[in-house]
């Protein structure tokens, strides 16, 4: 099934994605920075987001929990609303408690990534993204 397939998955999953940013205590429209604050603070850790050259066919973000701090790796590439999204998704694998595989070579260094989307873990996580871009202020 086509993530577009189901009307009323998409809604659904638009919906929890917006009562997450509210619940975060998130105005209408925020900047990339205000939502990167209140997940640090959800999760209690820092966040460090980077930019990094991805393979061109993927994935386009990459999220990686180490032992005491959260690691975004972003396509470098990707133009600035692109990477906006990427941000809203990975983060969303944070909000949603998200426990990705261990990475090799360290079993105490678990990740995310953005491979495909037949996973409804990865469609929640997409959508999560779009409305975070519906959302957020650029500038």
């Amino acid at each position: 099934m086509s993530r577009y397939s189901d009307d009323a998955l998409v809604l659904t999953l638009v919906r929890e994605a917006g009562a997450v940013l509210d619940d975060l205590g998130l105005p209408g429209s925020f900047t990339l920075a205000d939502l990167h604050a209140r997940v640090e603070a959800r999760r209690g850790r820092p966040i460090d987001v980077r930019p990094y050259r991805m393979p061109a066919e993927g994935p386009h973000g990459l999220w990686v929990m180490g032992e005491n701090a959260d690691y975004v790796f972003v396509d470098e590439t990707a133009p600035p609303l692109r990477r906006a999204q990427i941000i809203g998704h990975e983060f969303g694998h944070m909000l949603f408690d998200d426990r990705g595989a261990p990475l090799p070579g360290d079993p105490a260094v678990r990740g995310c990534t953005r491979s495909g989307y037949d996973e409804l873990i990865e469609q929640r996580c997409e959508w999560f993204g779009t409305v975070v871009l519906q959302r957020v202020r650029l500038t």
